[in-house]
Formats: C-alpha cells, sequence, structure tokens
C-alpha cells in the first residue's frame, strides 16, 4: 500500500508540474453542492485529466485503497514520465489531454502507448507533425526504408443526456421501490424502437420480481436484489459506472452493481464493432497509402475473453481479406485489458496485441526487431510428414495465456492459436481463406513450456503436450 501511495505521489507531482495546479483545481469544474442537472453539464465538459487527478488526489489523501481511477491515471501519467518522448510530441499530448472530448482523450492514449511500445521494443519511431491533410501518427525505420504507424480506437457508444430519456427515466422510476436494481443495455440508440420495449421488460420484471435478464430486440434489462450479492449472470462488456445514466446509488461488487436501489441506464452497445472496424480499416489505409506502406493499430475498449473470441469469429477474416488487398503490411488489434470470470472474482490479462498480417519483405524485417505486437511469432519451413507442423511455446502465468503465430511459406499459411484457461481459438488464414473453430482444452494440460504438432489438411487436428483437443 505505502509504494502504492508513493508512486500515486509521484504522478500527482508531476502532473501538477506539466499541466499546472491552477488548470487541474479549475473551480469551474467543480460539481460539489450542485444540483443535479447541473452537475451532468459540469461532467460533460471537464477533461478526463482533471477528473482522473481529482480521484486519484482523493485516494492518496484519504490514505485509501487506489480505486480503479487512479490505476488508468498512473497508467497515464507513469508512461508520460518516463518514456522517452520527442518534445513536440509531448506538448501535443498535454493539449489533447485537455479536451474534453473523449475521442481526443483516447486517441492520443492509444498514440502514446504504441509510441512507448515501439520504443520499448527498441525500434526507432518518430511523431509526423499534424499538417492540414492527414497523415500517419509515426513513421519507423527499417534499412533506410520508412515504415508508416496510424493510430484508431474506438469508444463505446454511449446514450445523450435529454429532456427525453431523463423524462423517460423518471417514469421507470416512478415505478419501483428501493429493494431492486434495475439494469438496463440498449442495443439501439433509436428511442422510439427502445422506450417502448424497455417500458414493456421494466413491467414484466417489477411483476415478476425475479433476479435474472430480460432479453427483447432493442434492449437487454436486468433485475437485481440489492440484497443479495451473488447474482453472477449478467457481465456488461466495457462497463464504466462513470458513464452510466440514471439515479443509482451503488457500489460493484465482482464487477456487478449492489446498492440501495434505481434504475440505470449503462450507455453501451456490446459486440457492435462491424462499422467502426471498417470505418477505420478504409480511414487508416487512405493515410498510409498516400506515403507509402504501413501498420494500423486499432485499440477497442477493454472486452470479455468470450467477447473478444466472437470477435475474432466473426471479424478476423474481414480484416485479412482487407489487408491483402490494400497497401496494409498488418492491422493490429490492441485489448486494454482482458477479463475472464472466474467464480466470483474476476481475473485481468492487461495489453493484449493481435496481429493480422501478410507475408512481405518489410513485415520480415520488423518481424526481426521484434515488435511488441509480434511475440511469440514462429516462422516454420520445415514441415513433418503428413504435412505436420511442430512448435514449442511457453504459457503466461495471468489466466494461463498465450496467442501464438505460426507463418509457413510452404503451404502460404497463417495461424493463429489463442488460449486463454481452457479456451483454444484456431484461426487458420490460406491467402483469402479463413477458418475459425473453437476447443476446450482439458484440464492440467497445459504447462508452463508446451509442445504444439498442427496436421494441415482437410480436416485440421491440433496436438498440445500430445493430446488432442477437439474442435
Amino acid at each position: 500500500m505505502n509504494n502504492d501511495l508513493e508512486i500515486l505521489l509521484e504522478c500527482l507531482k508531476f502532473t501538477e508540474d506539466s499541466f499546472g495546479l491552477k488548470y487541474l483545481e479549475n473551480p469551474e469544474y467543480e460539481t460539489i453542492g450542485k444540483k443535479k442537472n447541473l452537475t451532468d453539464i459540469i461532467e460533460a465538459k471537464t477533461p478526463k485529466i482533471i477528473s482522473l487527478f481529482r480521484k486519484a488526489k482523493k485516494d492518496f489523501n484519504n490514505n485509501s485503497r487506489i480505486s480503479l481511477a487512479s490505476i488508468e491515471f498512473v497508467q497515464l501519467i507513469s508512461t508520460l514520465k518516463h518514456g522517452d518522448i520527442e518534445q513536440y510530441f509531448f506538448d501535443e499530448i498535454l493539449s489533447k489531454l485537455k479536451s474534453s472530448e473523449p475521442k481526443d482523450y483516447y486517441g492520443i492514449k492509444c498514440e502514446l502507448s504504441v509510441y512507448q511500445h515501439y520504443k520499448t521494443s527498441g525500434i526507432e519511431i518518430k511523431k509526423i507533425p499534424e499538417e492540414t491533410t492527414t497523415t500517419p501518427d509515426f513513421k519507423i525505420i527499417t534499412d533506410d526504408k520508412l515504415i508508416y504507424i496510424e493510430c484508431k480506437s474506438i469508444l463505446s457508444e454511449s446514450i445523450k443526456h435529454t429532456p427525453r430519456l431523463d423524462s423517460f427515466l423518471q417514469k421507470l422510476l416512478n415505478k419501483i421501490n428501493n429493494n431492486i436494481v434495475i439494469n438496463i443495455v440498449l442495443d439501439s440508440k433509436d428511442a422510439n424502437k427502445y422506450e417502448p420495449e424497455v417500458e414493456k421488460l421494466f413491467d414484466l420484471a417489477i411483476h415478476n420480481k425475479e433476479e435474472k435478464i430480460y432479453t427483447g430486440k432493442y434492449a437487454k434489462l436486468q433485475l437485481i436484489k440489492p440484497s443479495t450479492n451473488n447474482n453472477s449472470d449478467f457481465v456488461i462488456p466495457n462497463f464504466n459506472p462513470s458513464y452510466s445514466i440514471g439515479t443509482l446509488k451503488a457500489e460493484i461488487i465482482n464487477g456487478k452493481l449492489v446498492g440501495s436501489g434505481g434504475v440505470n441506464f449503462l450507455p453501451f452497445f456490446p459486440n457492435d464493432y462491424k462499422a467502426p472496424l471498417a470505418k477505420h480499416l478504409r480511414k487508416g489505409n487512405s493515410q498510409i497509402e498516400k506515403l507509402g506502406k504501413g501498420i494500423l493499430h486499432i485499440q477497442f475498449p477493454p472486452m470479455e475473453v468470450k467477447e473478444l473470441i466472437q470477435f475474432i469469429y466473426e471479424h478476423g477474416h474481414r480484416i485479412q481479406y482487407y489487408i491483402i488487398k490494400h497497401s496494409l503490411l498488418s492491422v493490429v488489434i490492441n485489448i486494454p485489458y482482458l477479463m475472464e470470470k472466474n467464480g466470483k472474482a474476476n481475473q485481468i490479462i492487461p495489453n493484449i496485441n493481435i496481429p493480422y498480417f501478410k507475408p512481405s519483405i518489410e513485415l520480415q524485417k520488423i518481424a526481426s526487431l521484434k515488435p511488441f505486437w509480434l511475440n511469440n511469432y514462429k516462422v516454420i519451413e520445415l514441415i513433418e510428414k503428413e504435412n505436420v507442423i511442430k512448435c514449442e511455446f511457453s504459457i503466461d502465468t495471468t489466466l494461463n495465456s498465450c496467442i501464438l503465430h505460426i507463418r509457413s511459406s510452404n503451404f502460404g499459411v497463417n495461424i493463429k492459436i489463442l488460449i486463454i484457461n481452457n479456451h483454444l481459438l484456431h484461426e487458420c488464414i490460406i491467402e483469402e481463406f479463413c477458418s475459425v473453430k473453437l476447443g476446450t482444452i482439458p484440464k492440467d494440460i497445459i504447462k508452463e513450456n508446451n509442445k504444439l504438432a498442427i496436421r494441415i489438411g482437410e480436416v485440421e487436428t491440433i496436438y498440445i503436450n500430445g493430446k488432442k483437443i477437439l474442435l
């Protein structure tokens, strides 16, 4: 605890020196003693760096357990403080962090993360100054050739606080007492669609008073009785209580809400990544191909393991097909942290990177530099009899996790093996064809160091440490 507070204090002092105490404590962004409607307006225009700084300072002054907000604050400021950052880029980061727009905060945070990871990998990376025309964010140099880097981020979409929503919330609140909590997750942003369905599901939940999920076409609704805290059926992807809308008074216990009652809109639309992914692929490729070839990094919101597997299953082949048809050398999907439910607790794997790429001279050179996103990358040209590829891999102790990338030019194949706990995803890409299969790993097969064998053919078979994995 003392060490955590020392680190927090260092980050607080660095932030004060960099942004200025007058800016960080600007009373214009103070909400204490303000009415709710005014508080919502103030919070909407408060730059994220100010809200994180104030929450972190409160944790330090109270000598309390470090909150999630303080962890985010320390991760961000530590990277700024200890990173060897060009002055031009450092000034741009401070400017973007002062913006009240979420896209600016998460966009520059993604750029900083990618920049620092390349630096840590020992790869020379330079920030490209912003111009009137859009250009890539960075460039790296390999054998006197320039490779361009563009960063994009996908935010959790949110509903807006409007008079109509306030009126609808009040209508729902009038129907309940303080003995239940209602969570509502929308799958549509169209109020004309979700309002009648939410009200119908709401009335059904109130009548039944049963702790369960009520599902419709445009919304999901969960009823929780605050007197119990062992409801673990409903995990909301990307859940962040600071973005909830409603009158809920509750605390988070094991990733769920327990409290005195109320209605809580969770303004997220899980698993709807197709449109923003397509948009970022088009725009990122356009920015890079003006100057040459490059790598596109796309940062997604935090996910659950099952959500990530579903994402790869649905969209991996789309990404690979796009790379083949365009100037991109690689597209790297970044997940800030991956969550897996384990009983009543949530376990987390930080900073997952999942690359898609096409073989090229440039990629071979980059791979030889061992960039952060090509860990466990293996090029295997020696193929055993009966078309068997063999290799060894080590496992991360965090959730028994590993992402293994295998390429064989003899077969013209790229294989991805994603292992997390007992989940296994096998993605095989041959030119434009992509197959994805899911499997379950029997208990106690995975060790710290492992041997993998894959038979390539009409029926693909995977063996780990001599045991066949059913797909």
